[in-house]
């Protein structure tokens, strides 16, 4: 994994290849909160996202 900066590259790269919304993560402290137009957040900010569209 490169770090520079102390900033994980590598996932954000991925993220924005896939043109992610969101790049899911424990560990935000080696991430911004943005990467271009991703949002990196943790797994409780996206189930509270995801959990209201899930419900029928």
């Amino acid at each position: 994994m490169m770090v520079f900066a102390g900033i994980c590259k590598k996932p954000l790269e991925c993220a924005d290849a896939a043109r992610a919304d969101y790049l899911v993560t424990g560990n935000q402290r080696h991430f911004p909160k943005f990467w271009k137009k991703t949002k990196v957040i943790t797994s409780r900010e996206f189930i509270t996202i995801v959990a209201p569209h899930m419900i029928t």
